[in-house]
């Protein structure tokens, strides 16, 4: 006996008429934290729902004659969690998986209309 059929019948014994709305479990990705950006990633044909951390490029400070004071940083992407519907497959990416989906995210097209890094290079 599934839930609904069993919701029907609890429903039943207290005199309710049964319940017409079909109670199916959902097996989607969590909502992406909030200081993390969502990126729909595929390897072969399994889809990830990969939660990842964006650090823009960061110039590094320059003295009073145009001397470096500091290094230049590029943009930086940390995959912080891969999702295949419900479940949390990052610890089951090889390190190589892991890079190709950082490296994904940073060089994806702006025109996707997603969120898409535009300060990887210096101007």
């Amino acid at each position: 006996m599934g839930f609904s059929e069993s919701n029907n019948l609890a429903r039943a014994i207290c005199g309710l008429p049964p319940s017409t709305r079909r109670d199916v479990p959902t097996y989607t990705a969590p909502r992406c934290p909030k200081d993390l950006h969502s990126f729909d990633y595929f390897i072969e044909d399994v889809e990830l729902v990969c939660h990842v951390e964006f650090e823009p490029a960061c110039k590094g400070s320059r003295g009073d004659y145009g001397l470096q004071m500091e290094p230049d940083y590029g943009a930086q992407a940390t995959l912080c969690a891969a999702y295949v519907r419900d479940i949390n497959v990052y610890e089951l990416l090889s390190d190589d998986q892991r890079a190709d989906i950082e490296e994904a995210f940073l060089t994806q097209d702006s025109d996707a209309g997603d969120f898409a890094p535009d300060e990887t290079s210096f101007g």
